[in-house]
């Protein structure tokens, strides 16, 4: 009999193909590919129900679906063109890095952008 490979060393073979830094760095598309993957869901989130009803309360529908279309494809130029940043530099990271990436820069972007907001209304600057 040969050697018997284990569900578990399997499963830390795949996790290190994931996770693990790589000994040569991805090609620039396909790390833009991983981020891209990350910043995506950010689209998913931004679209809510509420969004939608305000959209077709306030607007008649045709129009309402010319704004949500011209917003998704706003969001996915803005996740595309952070997966852009993410991807430009050369590095040895793993996928899951790239993704989480992608992932967080939109997630910090959006926090610091709506943390001025906040804070232009406390000093007054806003109405």
């Amino acid at each position: 009999m040969g050697d018997k490979t284990t569900v578990g060393e399997v499963l830390q073979s795949w996790s290190n193909a994931w996770n693990a830094p790589l000994d040569t760095a991805l090609k620039r598309e396909r790390r833009r590919r991983f981020a891209f993957c990350g910043s995506l869901p950010w689209i998913f989130y931004n679209l809510t129900p509420v969004n939608w009803r305000s959209f077709l309360e306030e607007y008649d529908i045709p129009t309402a679906a010319v704004i949500v279309v011209a917003g998704i494809a706003l969001q996915a130029g803005l996740a595309y063109w952070f997966a852009w940043l993410i991807s430009y530099h050369e590095r040895k990271c793993s996928p899951t890095r790239l993704f989480l990436e992608g992932l967080l820069l939109p997630a910090l972007t959006a926090t610091l952008l709506s943390s001025s907001q906040i804070l232009s209304r406390l000093g007054g600057g806003g109405s």
